[in-house]
C-alpha cells in the first residue's frame, strides 16, 4: 500500500466515524432544546473538549506553530493571552451564564438569551444579535470549510473545489443530522485526536534530532537567543503594544457564541465544574506542545527550511511536514500519519461545525421564528390522552406557549358565579371591566352546593351555563373536586336506581370515615356509587365540548394534607389508584376535553416531596400545587417570607415538569387574614390586611405573577369570593369605594404580564393551536386495583391490576422479611384489567407473615408495590379503649410511616419512629421528631392517623396518655376529629418541662374549631388522632429541632371532681418516678428499630418552669354491688389524693327491665344512694343510671348528682344531644324529690338525660337564650328576589319549640312561617323573629330588609 492510499484509507475511516455519530446522536435528538443545546445535558468531559476544540482551529495546529516556526517564541504571548481568555471564560462566566439561560425562559440561544435576559419584547436586541451572528459567522464558516479544502489539496494534491466538497459534504451531514450532540461529541473526539497528535508528534521527532539544539537552531538562519527568547519578534525586541496586543486575543475567546453555547448545555453545576478543570488543563497543555511543534520543527526539519528554501512549502505546514517526516521516512507508519494529519482536519471540522450550528439557530430559531413567525413551534406535545379533543390540544399548546413568552393567566374560583358586589359577571369584571383569565368552578356546583338551583339537575345546569358564559368572556374553565366521602349517609339512592349528591357539601369532603377509597375502586361495595359521581362530571364535559370549551381538570388536590378523605391518611399507592382509575373511567365516558393536574399542598422543599405520591406521566398533563399566604393571629404583622417559600415551590415543581415533558401551574393560593374575632382565616380583611402595599410595601398578585413567569407557569389562580367575609380579590362598594387593596389589584391589571378574560386570544384561535404537533404517552403504565396497602389476605384471593401499552404483566408476591417471593403471570381480562390467582398453595409458599408485598412488574417494568400486608394471618388489632399505643407496627418504622399523613409550614417538618426506651408500657412508645424553623408567620408540623383500629369512645369521658416533652416550651397540641370536627387540647404549660407525665384530658376540655363539644355522638364516630407542634407564641421566627415521646393514648373514665383539678391547658398531670414509663424504659421484648433517641434520659434544667397547677399522686378504687337493688348492679368508683381525702366519686348502676313499658320512667331510689354515698365518704356523687331492655340493649340513662336529692328539690330533666354533646332542653316540667330522697323522670325516649338542680337549669336556659341570635341582622335584597332569615350557628335548634316571623311593612317584605323572604317594592321593613324555647322561655330577634330597586 502507498503511503497516499494509506492516508487515505486513515481519512477515510475518520470521516466515516464522523458519520457514524451524526446518525447515532439523530435518534437521540427530538426537539429544539435537543438539536439547539443537546437537551442540556452535557457532561463535563464533552463539554470541555467540545468548547476548547471548537475554539482553537486550524491555527492551533497550523497557524500558531507556523508563526513560532517563522519568528520565534515571542509568538507565544498570543497562547498566553488565550490561556488566560479561557480560564477568565470558565471560572467567570460559564457559572452564571448557565444559571442566567434557564431562568430567562430557558433561552436556547444567545441572541434569545439576550432578548430574554434584558426583557426584550420588541426584539431589537434580539435581531441585532442574530444578524450580526449570521453575517460574520457565515464568513468565518466559509473560511474555516475552505481550510479544509487546502488540507485535503496539499495532502493528496486533489482538487481544491473537489476538496471543499467533501469536507463541507461529511461536516453538513453530521451537523444537519445530530445537531448540537453530533456537534459535540464530534468536537470531544477531535479534541481528544488533537491533544494525542500534540503530545506524540513532538515528542517522537525530538528523539529524532542530534547534536546541540542552539546550534541546530543557527544553522536554520536564526538568533538562537533571540528565537527562544519571549522578548523577541524575531530579530527585534517585541514592545509592550505588540505583547498586550497578542495578549487581548484572549478576550475574544470570552465572547464567542459557539463557545458560550456550551456552557449553556452543561448538564448541571457538578459537570460544570469538573469541565472547567478539564477545558483548563486541555488548553494549557495544547498551547504549550503547538508552540513547542514550532520551535522543534525548526531543527528538526533541517536542511529544510519553510517558506525560504527553494521549492518548499510554507511555515504554517510545520505539524504537516513533521507528520510526514516522522510517519513516512523515519518510520514507515503511513496510516498512522494519516490519522495525525487527521487531527488538523478534526481542528479545521470542529470550529466549522459549532459555527455553522450556531448560524443555523440563529437563522431558524431567532430570525425565522421569534420574528417573522412567532407561532411557528418545533415541539411535539405529548398528551396522555391519546385522543385528546382538538380543544384540548389547542390549550395545551396555548399554556405552553405562555411558558415561552412573559405573560401569566389569573385565575379566580367561581369568578362569574360569586361576588361580594353586584356585577353579573363577578368582582373581578366589577373591578377590571374583564373577568378573570382563569374561572375556577368545584363539583360541589356540579351537585349543588355552591351554583344553586332547587335539585341536582338543576345545579348541574348552572354550573354548565357559568363555565359557557366565562368561555365567552375569554376564560379558561378550570374544574376541581371535592367529592364527599362515598360512604356518607347524605347520598341518597333515588328509586330509579341513580344517586342524588344534592345534600353534600364541603364538609362531607372532610369526613374521614369508613375506609372510602377503598370501597369505591372497581370490586368495592361503593364503586357504583363513585361511578354515578363520575358521570355527572362526564356529563359537564361533555357539554362543554359540544361548545368547544376544554377544562383543566384538578381531582383529589391537596392530597399530601390529612383533612380530605383522599389525603395523607390513604397510602400513597392507595391514591394514585384512585386518580388514575378516575381518569381511565371519565375517558371511557367519553370525555377527552380535559388536561388533567396533579396539585399537592406547599410549600415544598424537595423534589421527592412532590413526586411522593404522583400518580405518574401516563395521568398528569400538569404539575401544579396549592399554597395559601396564612396568617394565623390577629392583628397579623407584615411578613413577606412567604414569597421566597413560593418561589422555591414553584422552582421545585417547575424543574420536575420539565424533566417529565409537563406544564406548571400554581393551582391554588390566596391571602387567608386571621379574622378580629378569632375565626378561621378565610380570605382577606375589609382593611389593615398585612399584605397591602402600604404594610408590605409589595403588590401581592403582581409578586405571586412575576414569581409564576420566572419559573414558567402559565398560570396561578385564588379562591373564591363567598362574602365580604370570605374573599380573595378586592371588590367595589361603590363606583368610587373599595376594599383597600382594590387600586393594587387594578394596576396589576393594568400590567402588561398579567392576562384576563379579555386577553387570552384563546377560543378564536382553537384551531391555530390545535394544528400543533402531538405525541401519545407510549411507555407502560398501570395501577394496582385489588388488593390494597395493609390489607389482610386470609383466603385466595385475585390480583387485579389496570396496565397500558405492554405484552407481559405479573404480579410479584414477596414476604419483605424472610425473602421468600413468587411470580405470578397476570392475563388480560374482558374488562381489560390484568388478573392473576393467588392459590392457598401460593399463600402457603409465601407463609405466614403481616410485612407482605406486591409488586406489578409490566414487561419488565417495576410500576407499583403494595406495602405492610398481611398474608394468612389477622393483623393484630389494640384492645377497645385504646386510641393508640405504638405496638401494633409489628416494629415496623413504615408501617408507622405509612400509617401518619402529615403536613408542615414551610421549613418545618416532623416525622414518628417507634423507640423502646421511652415508653408508659407494652414493647414500644414513639419519637416525634420535629423540626420548626422559619422566620415567617406559618410555624408548625404535624402528623395525623385517620385509619384507627377504635373509633367508639362513647363509654369514656377522658383521655390518659403518657409523655415526655422535651422543655423547649413550643405549642403541642394533641388533636381529635370525631363527627366531622377537628378538637384539640393544648400541652403548652407541660411542653416548658422535660419530665415524664401521665395526663388525663377531660374530653371536655378539648375545644372544638366550630365550637362544637367533645362528647354524645361524636366519641362514637372518632375518626383521627394527630399530634402537632406549633412555634409559641404563634407566627414567631424559631429555630428548634427536638424529640417528643408519647405513648398509651387511651380513653378512661373520671369523676366530676378529679375534672375539676385540671389545670388552665385542661390536663390533669402526674408526674412519674421513671422517666421512661412504667417499665423504666428497661423492657427487652420485641425486636429492635431504628430511629428516635433511645438509650438515653434527660435530666431537666433547673431553669425550666413547671406547669400552673403542681400535679399530684391519686389512687383510684372500684368496688362492685351485686343487685343494689332489684335488677340492678352497681360499680363506684372513689378517688383519692395521697392525704387519703376523697378528690372523686361517681357510681355507675346498670337496671335491666323484663317490660317496654318500665324504660318509659326511670326512678333513683333513695337507698341506693345512701348505701352508695355511706361507702364513698361523699354525698359528692355523680350517679348515673342506665336501663337496659330484656335483650340487653341500652335503652336509656340518667344521670344525677347525690347532693341534689334532697326532699322538696326541683330538678329540671334535660337530654344530652348525641351529635354535639350538648345539654338540651325538653320542656318546662320540673321533678320533685320526695321525702325519702327519690326521684322519678319521665323517660319515653331513647337517650342519655341528666337531672338539674335549679340553680343549673336557670344557668342552662340563660345560655341558651343568649345563642339566640341571627347571622345577619342587617340584609339588602333586590326587588323580587328572595332571601332567608338564618340563625347564628351556636343556636342549637333541638332547644327551640316554635318560632314565628312577622313583617313591620308587608309591602315591602313578606315572610313566611319558614322565614322565607321575599322583597315586594323598594324601601326598609323590620323582620321580627320570636323565637320560644321548649321550657317555655322566649327571645324576640330582629333583621332590617333594605330593598333596592
Amino acid at each position: 500500500m502507498s503511503t497516499t492510499t494509506a492516508i487515505l484509507c486513515a481519512f477515510g475511516v475518520y470521516l466515516l466515524l464522523m458519520i457514524g455519530i451524526g446518525v447515532w446522536c439523530m435518534k437521540k435528538t427530538t426537539g429544539a432544546d435537543d438539536y439547539f443545546l443537546g437537551g442540556r445535558g452535557l457532561s463535563g468531559p464533552v463539554a470541555a473538549l467540545s468548547a476548547q476544540a471548537s475554539d482553537m482551529s486550524g491555527w492551533l495546529l497550523m497557524g500558531l506553530p507556523g508563526s513560532v516556526y517563522a519568528l520565534g517564541t515571542g509568538q507565544a504571548w498570543i497562547a498566553v493571552g488565550l490561556g488566560l481568555g479561557t480560564i477568565a471564560n470558565w471560572l467567570i462566566i460559564a457559572k452564571p451564564l448557565r444559571a442566567y439561560t434557564v431562568v430567562a425562559n430557558n433561552s436556547m440561544t444567545l441572541p434569545e438569551f439576550f432578548g430574554n435576559r434584558y426583557h426584550d419584547k420588541k426584539k431589537i436586541l434580539l435581531g441585532i444579535s442574530s444578524v450580526i451572528i449570521v453575517v460574520f459567522f457565515l464568513v468565518y464558516t466559509a473560511s474555516a470549510l475552505a481550510s479544509g479544502g487546502k488540507l485535503f489539496n496539499t495532502v493528496f494534491g486533489i482538487d481544491y473545489h473537489v476538496a471543499l466538497f467533501i469536507g463541507a459534504a461529511v461536516i453538513l451531514i453530521y451537523t444537519f443530522m445530530g445537531g448540537f450532540l453530533a456537534v459535540c461529541t464530534t468536537d470531544f473526539v477531535q479534541g481528544t485526536l488533537m491533544l494525542i497528535a500534540l503530545l506524540v508528534v513532538p515528542i517522537v521527532a525530538w528523539g529524532f534530532v542530534s547534536g546541540d539544539f542552539s546550534a541546530l537552531l543557527t544553522q536554520s538562519g536564526v538568533n538562537s537567543e533571540h528565537y527562544m527568547s519571549l522578548m523577541y519578534n524575531g530579530d527585534h525586541p517585541i514592545t509592550p503594544i505588540e505583547i498586550i496586543s497578542n495578549l487581548a486575543w484572549g478576550l475574544g475567546y470570552c465572547g464567542m457564541p459557539h463557545i458560550l453555547i456550551r456552557f449553556m448545555a452543561i448538564k448541571n453545576e457538578k459537570e460544570l465544574r469538573k469541565s472547567s478543570v478539564i477545558a483548563i488543563v486541555w488548553v494549557i497543555i495544547s498551547l504549550t506542545l503547538a508552540v513547542a511543534i514550532g520551535v522543534i520543527g525548526r531543527a528538526y526539519l533541517l536542511p529544510a527550511i519553510l517558506g525560504e528554501t527553494a521549492g518548499a512549502p510554507s511555515a504554517e505546514s510545520v505539524f504537516i511536514q513533521m507528520i510526514q517526516e516522522t510517519f513516512t521516512n523515519k518510520i514507515n507508519l503511513p496510516f498512522i500519519g494519516g490519522i495525525f494529519i487527521c487531527g488538523i482536519l478534526a481542528a479545521i471540522m470542529s470550529t466549522a461545525d459549532s459555527q455553522l450550528l450556531v448560524c443555523s439557530s440563529s437563522v431558524s430559531a431567532d430570525i425565522y421564528q421569534d420574528i417573522f413567525k412567532p407561532e411557528a413551534t418545533d415541539k411535539t406535545l405529548t398528551m396522555t390522552d391519546p385522543d385528546a379533543s382538538n380543544s384540548a390540544k389547542a390549550l395545551y399548546a396555548y399554556l405552553q406557549g405562555l411558558t415561552e413568552s412573559d405573560q401569566v393567566l389569573f385565575g379566580h374560583q367561581n369568578d362569574v358565579s360569586h361576588s361580594v358586589g353586584n356585577n353579573d359577571l363577578g368582582d373581578v369584571k366589577d373591578v377590571t371591566g374583564s373577568v378573570s383569565g382563569i374561572f375556577g368552578i368545584d363539583s360541589l356546583a356540579l351537585f349543588g352546593s355552591e351554583a344553586g338551583g332547587t335539585d341536582a339537575a338543576s345545579a348541574l345546569q348552572n354550573s354548565i351555563d357559568y363555565s359557557k358564559k366565562a368561555a365567552q368572556n375569554g376564560a379558561i374553565v378550570t374544574l376541581s373536586t371535592h367529592m364527599p366521602n362515598f360512604t356518607n349517609a347524605k347520598i341518597k339512592k333515588n328509586a330509579d336506581g341513580t344517586y342524588d349528591f344534592y345534600n353534600c357539601d364541603f364538609n362531607e369532603a372532610k369526613d374521614l370515615s369508613g375506609d372510602s377509597l377503598k370501597k369505591i375502586l372497581p370490586g368495592g361495595e361503593k364503586n357504583e356509587v363513585f361511578k354515578a359521581y363520575l358521570d355527572t362530571i362526564a356529563f359537564y364535559a361533555n357539554a362543554l365540548e359540544k361548545e368547544n370549551i376544554p377544562v383543566i381538570f384538578r381531582p383529589f388536590h391537596e392530597d399530601t394534607g390529612g383533612w380530605f378523605w383522599w389525603g395523607s391518611a390513604n397510602t400513597a399507592e392507595s391514591y394514585r389508584s384512585l386518580y388514575a382509575y378516575t381518569r381511565d373511567y371519565l375517558e371511557s365516558q367519553g370525555v377527552h376535553n380535559m388536561l388533567y393536574v396533579y396539585s399537592p399542598n406547599g410549600p415544598l422543599e424537595t423534589e421527592a416531596e412532590y413526586m411522593s405520591r404522583y400518580p405518574g406521566d401516563a395521568y398528569v398533563d400538569i404539575l401544579a400545587f396549592d399554597y395559601y399566604n396564612d396568617f394565623n393571629t390577629y392583628p397579623a404583622e407584615s411578613d413577606t417570607s412567604f414569597f421566597d417559600h413560593l418561589d422555591q415551590t414553584c422552582q421545585v415543581v417547575s424543574s420536575l415538569a420539565k424533566q417529565h415533558n409537563k406544564l406548571a401551574a400554581i393551582s391554588e393560593t390566596g391571602v387567608r387574614v386571621m379574622k378580629k374575632d378569632g375565626s378561621d382565616n378565610e380570605g382577606l380583611l375589609v382593611k389593615n390586611n398585612p399584605v397591602s402595599e402600604a404594610k408590605s410595601g409589595v403588590n401581592w398578585y403582581q409578586k405571586v405573577n412575576d414569581i409564576a413567569k420566572k419559573n414558567d407557569m402559565p398560570y396561578y389562580m385564588v379562591w373564591a369570593n363567598f362574602s365580604d367575609t370570605n374573599f380573595y380579590v378586592p371588590y367595589k362598594y361603590s363606583d368610587t369605594m373599595g376594599q383597600e387593596m382594590i387600586n393594587e389589584f387594578i394596576d396589576y391589571y393594568n400590567n402588561e404580564d398579567s392576562v384576563f378574560g379579555n386577553g387570552t386570544n384563546f377560543y378564536g384561535n382553537i384551531d391555530k393551536y390545535a394544528g400543533v404537533k402531538t405525541d401519545n404517552y407510549k411507555d407502560v403504565s398501570g395501577y394496582m386495583v385489588a388488593p390494597f396497602d395493609m390489607d389482610t389476605i386470609l383466603k385466595p384471593t385475585v390480583l387485579k391490576a389496570s396496565v397500558s401499552n405492554a405484552d407481559e404483566v405479573s404480579f410479584v408476591v414477596k414476604d419483605t422479611t424472610k425473602g421468600k417471593q413468587l411470580t405470578l403471570p397476570a392475563a388480560k381480562g374482558s374488562d381489560g384489567c390484568y388478573t392473576a390467582q393467588l392459590t392457598q398453595k401460593e399463600m402457603d409458599q409465601i407463609g405466614k407473615t403481616d410485612v407482605a408485598s406486591i409488586t406489578l412488574v409490566a414487561d419488565g417494568k417495576e410500576l407499583s408495590t403494595i406495602t405492610n400486608l398481611s398474608i394468612g394471618k389477622e393483623k393484630e388489632k389494640a384492645p377497645a379503649g385504646v386510641l393508640e399505643n405504638f405496638d401494633y407496627y409489628v416494629g415496623s418504622n413504615g408501617l408507622l410511616d405509612a400509617a401518619y399523613g402529615g403536613n408542615s409550614a414551610a421549613g418545618c417538618s416532623s416525622s414518628f419512629t417507634l423507640d423502646q426506651e421511652h415508653k408508659a408500657d407494652g414493647t414500644y412508645g414513639a419519637a416525634f421528631n420535629y423540626k420548626l424553623k422559619t422566620t415567617g408567620s406559618e410555624v408548625w408540623t404535624g402528623l395525623v392517623n385517620a385509619s384507627l383500629g377504635n373509633t367508639d369512645f362513647s363509654a369514656y369521658n377522658a383521655l390518659k396518655f403518657w409523655t415526655k416533652l422535651d422543655g423547649k416550651g413550643q405549642k403541642v397540641v394533641v388533636q381529635i376529629k370525631a363527627g366531622g370536627e377537628e378538637y384539640e387540647v393544648y400541652l403548652t404549660n407541660l411542653a416548658k418541662t422535660e419530665d415524664a407525665y401521665e395526663v388525663t384530658v377531660p374530653f371536655s376540655a378539648f375545644k372544638g374549631k366550630t365550637g362544637g363539644k367533645l362528647s354524645g355522638d361524636a366519641l362514637k364516630d372518632v375518626q383521627a388522632f394527630g399530634l402537632w407542634c406549633n412555634s409559641n407564641p404563634a407566627g414567631s421566627a424559631v429555630d428548634v429541632e427536638s424529640v417528643l415521646y408519647f405513648d398509651a393514648f387511651k380513653g378512661t373514665t373520671i369523676s366530676d371532681a378529679e375534672a375539676a383539678k385540671a389545670d388552665a391547658d385542661g390536663l390533669i398531670a402526674v408526674k412519674q418516678t421513671s422517666q421512661s414509663g412504667n417499665n423504666g424504659g428497661n423492657s427487652s421484648s420485641g425486636s429492635s428499630t431504628s430511629g428516635g433517641n433511645s438509650g438515653s434520659t434527660t435530666t431537666p434544667d433547673t431553669g425550666n418552669t413547671t406547669p400552673d397547677t403542681k400535679p399530684s399522686e391519686t389512687r383510684k378504687t372500684d368496688k362492685t354491688f351485686e343487685n343494689i337493688a332489684k335488677d340492678t348492679n352497681a360499680t363506684l368508683t372513689v378517688e383519692k389524693n395521697d392525704k387519703g381525702e376523697v378528690t372523686g366519686a361517681r357510681a355507675q348502676l346498670d337496671k335491666t327491665v323484663k317490660n317496654a313499658s318500665e324504660t318509659k320512667k326511670t326512678t333513683i331510689s333513695a337507698d341506693v344512694v345512701a348505701k352508695l354515698v355511706k361507702e364513698a365518704g361523699t354525698s359528692d356523687i355523680t350517679i348515673t343510671q342506665t336501663t337496659k331492655n330484656a335483650s340487653g340493649k341500652e335503652m336509656n340513662s340518667v344521670s344525677v348528682n347525690a347532693k341534689d336529692l334532697q326532699a322538696g328539690k326541683k330538678l329540671t330533666l334535660v337530654k344530652v344531644d348525641k351529635k354535639t354533646g350538648e345539654k338540651v332542653l325538653i320542656s318546662s316540667r320540673t321533678y320533685k324529690v320526695s321525702k325519702d330522697g327519690t326521684v322519678t323522670a319521665d323517660t319515653k325516649d331513647v337517650g342519655d338525660y341528666v337531672l338539674l338542680n335549679e340553680k343549673d337549669a336557670k344557668a342552662l336556659s340563660s345560655k341558651i337564650l343568649k345563642s339566640v341570635a341571627l347571622k345577619d341582622t342587617k340584609k339588602t335584597v333586590a326587588n323580587g328576589k328572595k332571601a332567608k332569615v338564618t340563625f347564628d350557628k351556636n343556636l342549637n335548634m333541638e332547644n327551640v319549640k316554635k318560632i314565628t316571623y312577622t313583617s313591620s311593612k308587608k309591602s315591602v317584605v313578606t315572610v313566611n312561617k319558614n322565614g322565607a323572604i321575599v322583597a315586594k317594592k323598594a324601601g326598609k321593613a323590620v323582620v321580627k323573629v320570636k323565637v320560644t324555647l321548649k321550657n317555655g322561655k322566649t327571645k324576640t330577634v330582629k333583621m332590617t330588609i333594605k330593598v333596592k330597586k
